[in-house]
């Protein structure tokens, strides 16, 4: 599958360094107390909250686990995923598809075959908060926390909006994607 121009974006590393199992979360922007929320992958969203939408078929709980040419891959946490999930192919990382109504807007990866630069937004890393930039600059727009659409309570959407207004009208909450801190 091709992309177009600056339509996905990846997690991966600017830098180098040792990871443990580390999970990811959403830090809400400008939140006062600082909010810190976990990250869950299903049925090809990636939700925020104590735990995905009881609605959800298949839930992945992902951290961080090691970067290879990078890429900052993913794999699965077997106690909290769901007991059917299937073993991820190794490697696995997180993208985010940003062109304006992507069917599914989050997935998992386990090839960048026919990706170049131009297709894909790196994360860099700066003190455990991750930023997309490329070689033409960031992207435009920014990800935010949409309710899920049932109103289950502790539960949104992370999704990337080109137009912040958009976000807003629906409830949208502004994040940068986190390796550290705590829901807390």
């Amino acid at each position: 599958m091709r992309f177009g121009t600056g339509a996905l974006l990846s997690l991966a590393l600017a830098s180098r360094g040792a990871w443990a199992d580390i999970p990811l979360r959403a830090w809400v922007n400008n939140a006062d107390p600082a909010e810190m929320i976990r990250l869950w992958y299903g049925d090809g969203l990636l939700y925020a909250g104590s735990r995905a939408p009881k609605n959800v078929e298949t839930v992945v709980d992902i951290t961080f686990n090691e970067a290879r040419r990078g890429l900052l891959f993913i794999k699965t946490d077997d106690d909290a995923s769901s007991p059917t999930l299937e073993i991820l192919d190794d490697p696995t990382f997180l993208a985010i598809d940003v062109r304006p109504g992507a069917s599914n807007p989050v997935r998992l990866l386990h090839s960048a075959v026919g990706l170049t630069h131009e297709d894909i937004f790196l994360f860099m890393g700066i003190e455990g908060y991750w930023y997309p930039y490329s070689r033409e600059g960031a992207p435009a727009g920014g990800l935010f926390l949409i309710p899920t659409e049932g109103g289950e309570e502790d539960a949104s959407v992370l999704r990337w909006f080109v137009n912040p207004a958009e976000a807003e009208e629906l409830g949208g909450k502004a994040v940068t994607l986190a390796t550290r801190g705590s829901e807390d």
